[in-house]
């Protein structure tokens, strides 16, 4: 009989933590591991719930306010479990993390997308930045098993706790984001509404203060693409910003994009000014669509390009990124997408992803007892 594993998350929302966990699932062992998914909160728009379905995988709501988290843990927690009885439970984000922290009856995988410290401070400002991320330190310091999305944030998270992480790179659907052909590329701008003799370069994410966006814009606008060139800012804006020369009729805001794929197909070369990130999907998308890069040089964007240097090139400067738009050229960038592509299904597949996990599973279950930091 396959054995059961509880999987806690706050929402299916579209967003990159709940596309991680269905391609966990998409590739899960069904002979091996039978899955049950228990959320806090119902999507009002935006929800994956149907993609879940499809998998055949049930999906559950246990409405918990934050509150609760502080209230009536012990006895929500035992509710859960009492319920769906799993041998083994993989948890994800705050919430989740919060709720079972400290459960010794259980082993408990946490996947940890990002550092606190790094993320909440941007999110929520420096004062209740701080009081969050001390928060969820104080959870994953309670968590059996912590598993970083990267190496960075294993490291990041080890100084900080002392803690050991393991840490396993996300994943991409290298099935989806494939390669554009000419045409393919012909087809997706027209579409788009893109001149398809122009340069493209695109910025995937959410437009906030830690993205940095908008020195992609400045560099964009100081480079000989001001005019030849098209800048396509595909996200919605967060934090608005006022930029000397804006608007311009070569830089695009898309706002929010639920088919990022075919601005992916119809561009040239993929940009991140992003001043933190745990391992940015947007990038392994990207990359995996055929973009060569142009990352600022932060550890997370170093990982992706040291298992390949070919795919792209690593900035630190406004005036580094300026001097990389005007060496830039369609032969040049075709070749180097090329090994971004290769790059990114022999290292960050999805399914690579989840054969890693379900070597955890395995070996967590065979020993037996909860794991523990003492």
């Amino acid at each position: 009989m396959p054995t059961k594993i509880l999987f806690v998350i706050s929402s299916l929302r579209q967003c990159d933590p709940v596309r991680q966990l269905s391609y966990i699932l998409r590739h899960l062992d069904r002979e091996e591991f039978s899955p049950v998914v228990v959320r806090f909160t119902r999507e009002r728009k935006d929800s994956l719930e149907p993609l879940f379905r499809k998998m055949d995988v049930p999906v559950h709501t246990f409405p918990i306010r934050k509150a609760d988290l502080l209230l009536g843990k012990k006895e929500i927690r035992e509710k859960i479990l009492r319920e769906f009885n799993p041998s083994l439970v993989h948890v994800h984000g705050l919430r989740a993390d919060g709720l079972f922290s400290g459960l010794e009856e259980f082993p408990v995988i946490s996947s940890v997308r990002n550092y606190p410290g790094d993320e909440y401070i941007h999110r929520f400002g420096p004062l209740a930045g701080r009081a969050v991320a001390a928060l969820h330190i104080s959870y994953m310091k309670k968590i059996c098993i912590p598993v970083a999305c990267s190496d960075y944030v294993a490291m990041r998270y080890g100084e900080r706790t002392g803690i050991p992480f393991l840490h396993i790179d996300n994943g991409v659907d290298t099935e989806y984001f494939v390669p554009s052909s000419p045409e393919l590329k012909q087809k997706c701008r027209k579409e788009l509404g893109l001149d398809e003799k122009k340069l493209v370069f695109i910025y995937s994410g959410v437009l906030s203060r830690r993205k940095n966006y908008d020195l992609l814009i400045r560099a964009f606008l100081k480079s000989r693409w001001r005019d030849e060139g098209i800048l396509v800012l595909a996200g919605e804006i967060k934090d608005p910003i006022r930029i000397k020369g804006l608007p311009q009729p070569n830089i695009l805001f898309t706002g929010p994009v639920k088919e990022i794929r075919s601005w992916y197909q119809a561009s040239d070369i993929l940009l991140s000014a992003s001043r933190s990130e745990g391992l940015p999907n947007a990038i392994l998308e990207g990359m995996s669509c055929g973009l060569p890069v142009f990352l600022s040089d932060i550890p997370p964007h170093a990982h992706i390009l040291s298992h390949c240097s070919e795919t792209g090139t690593l900035f630190r400067s406004e005036e580094d990124l300026v001097s990389l738009f005007e060496k830039a050229s369609q032969k040049e960038a075709e070749s180097m997408g090329q090994a971004a592509a290769k790059s990114v299904r022999s290292h960050f597949s999805a399914e690579k992803m989840s054969l890693e996990f379900q070597d955890l599973y395995r070996k967590v279950i065979a020993a037996g007892e909860s794991l523990s930091h003492e």
